[in-house]
C-alpha cells in the first residue's frame, strides 16, 4: 500500500467511525448527566431536611411549621 492510499485509508477509517464514537459520546454524557441529577436531588433532599429541622428549632416560637423547598436550576443541565 502506498503512503497516500494509506493515508486516504486513514481518513476513510475516521470519517466513517467518526458518527458511531459521536453516538457513544452523546450515550456517555446522558448517563453522566442522569446519574449527576440523581445524586443532586438526592443531596438537596437532604439539605432541605436537615436545613428544615435546623431552622424551625433556632426560630421556633414563629416558624414551627417552615419546610424548605430547594429546586435544581437547570441551567445546570446545559451541556447534556
Amino acid at each position: 500500500m502506498r503512503g497516500s492510499d494509506r493515508e486516504d485509508s486513514r481518513r476513510l477509517l475516521f470519517w466513517n467511525t467518526l458518527p458511531c464514537a459521536s453516538a457513544r459520546g452523546a450515550e456517555t454524557c446522558k448517563a453522566y448527566c442522569d446519574a449527576m441529577e440523581e445524586q443532586l436531588s438526592a443531596l438537596y433532599t437532604s439539605v432541605e431536611g436537615d436545613f428544615s429541622t435546623f431552622y424551625r428549632d433556632a426560630n421556633s416560637d414563629d416558624e414551627g411549621s417552615f419546610k424548605a423547598r430547594l429546586e435544581v436550576d437547570p441551567g445546570i443541565r446545559t451541556a447534556c
